[in-house]
């Protein structure tokens, strides 16, 4: 009897041990899943850096099964690897100091070559049964918030850049216009992005004529800010003294096909406004359309762009050269093709013959405009139609109006 006793109760105490076992088995098995599941490295490594344990992160790192990483030492494990003396010895000193430590930007190469950025978290233990020194490591790979906050950087780098560029571009723009007896002269641009290719320049001759010009570099963004400064300076360096127009334009040609690369080229036209005869000579290369207003028979004359774009054919002779003798309301304008070729939601363009309606409703003398109101009503008109559609191209115009008296 006494033996049937001791057999249950032994029976008893091993089915207790059993269930015990179960529920740990379950909560290690519970505790891994979670660790594997977990974006980070697990490692658990005793006092000569050899590991215990570790979850799947951790030994995918090395490309390797788990059963294959465990009882293997750090060293072991980065054998032939830059870091590995370094990795070594940072462990041990948290092991042996006592003292958590973590390691913030931590650079590790796996054994393809691969370069990772990871933030280690090492905490120093001591196992309670056994009284040996324990490391328990959490690693998070921070790879891609690194890289991400590279590019920001870099982008907030450019951005700044581009901003000092953009504001380079807009203080090579002319100031106020010089005040013409009879004529009123007005320019504005704005470009697309933060640098554009469009410009307009005017600038007082020795004679008392004024020169002012337009021009539309092919593209619009730094490439094209850069050859717009170029032929600025040259258009500048050139428009002095009484050389014929045609003339002028020639020269700046074949300084802009010595400089442009072949996929650039630049529209452009030059106006001599004189303001003692209230005559006004026009050579366009390739820019157009030339739009004028003749208050007289209340029309608008259209010209097209003549010849073709500066830094295209090299020696190309500009002697189409218009002779424009202003009445009184009369008004020219030029405009880059950023206004009219901008569309609106449906990809509708604005178009030369909005443009074209819209300049003869500006012009109108019971408008009594300004040169700088025809520009505003033209661009105010191009909005209207474009709506919330974002710029696409540079915009630039300029007027040239005379009074009604």
């Amino acid at each position: 009897m006494a033996d049937s006793e001791d057999h249950s109760l032994q029976d008893d105490q091993y089915q207790a041990l059993r269930a015990d076992y179960t529920a740990l088995r379950q909560m290690y098995d519970c505790l891994m899943q979670a660790l594997d599941l977990a974006p980070i490295y697990f490692y658990l490594l005793d006092q000569d850096s050899r590991t215990i344990l570790l979850n799947r992160q951790f030994a995918a790192f090395y490309d390797r099964p788990i059963e294959d990483m465990l009882g293997r030492t750090l060293a072991e494990m980065h054998a032939n690897r830059p870091e590995a003396n370094k990795i070594i010895a940072n462990v041990r000193s948290v092991i042996e100091s006592g003292e958590p430590r973590v390691w913030r930007n931590y650079e590790i190469t796996d054994p393809d070559g691969r370069q990772y950025v990871a933030d280690l978290h090492d905490i120093p233990f001591v196992d309670a049964d056994t009284g040996e020194k324990r490391l328990l490591g959490i690693g998070i790979d921070i790879t891609e918030h690194k890289e991400l906050e590279r590019r920001k950087l870099e982008q907030a780098r450019i951005d700044q850049d581009l901003l000092i560029a953009r504001q380079i571009q807009r203080n090579l723009l002319p100031g106020e216009p010089p005040a013409l007896e009879g004529l009123d002269l007005a320019g504005w641009s704005e470009a697309a992005d933060h640098t554009g290719g469009d410009y307009f320049d005017w600038m007082p001759l020795p004679d008392g004529r004024v020169v002012t010009s337009i021009a539309d570099v092919s593209g619009h963004g730094v490439g094209p800010a850069i050859v717009t400064a170029v032929c600025r300076a040259y258009a500048r360096a050139i428009f002095h003294g009484d050389q014929p127009l045609c003339d002028l334009i020639t020269r700046l040609n074949n300084l802009l096909c010595h400089d442009l690369p072949p996929d650039r080229f630049v529209t452009f036209a030059a106006a001599v406004i004189d303001p003692r005869t209230c005559v006004v000579d026009i050579v366009s290369a390739g820019h157009g359309p030339i739009l004028f207003y003749h208050a007289a028979t209340d029309r608008i004359h259209t010209r097209p762009a003549d010849g073709a774009p500066l830094g295209v054919l090299r020696d190309q002779s500009f002697d189409q050269t218009q002779h424009i003798e202003f009445q009184p309301g009369d008004t020219l304008v030029l405009v880059s093709d950023g206004f009219f070729e901008w569309p609106d939601e449906s990809g509708e363009h604005f178009g030369l013959d909005r443009l074209t309606q819209a300049v003869a409703d500006a012009s109108q003398p019971s408008a009594r405009f300004a040169a700088k109101d025809i520009i505003e009503y033209l661009r105010q008109a191009v909005y209207t139609h474009v709506g919330p559609v974002k710029q696409t191209d540079d915009m630039t115009a300029v007027v040239i109006k005379r009074s009604t008296v």
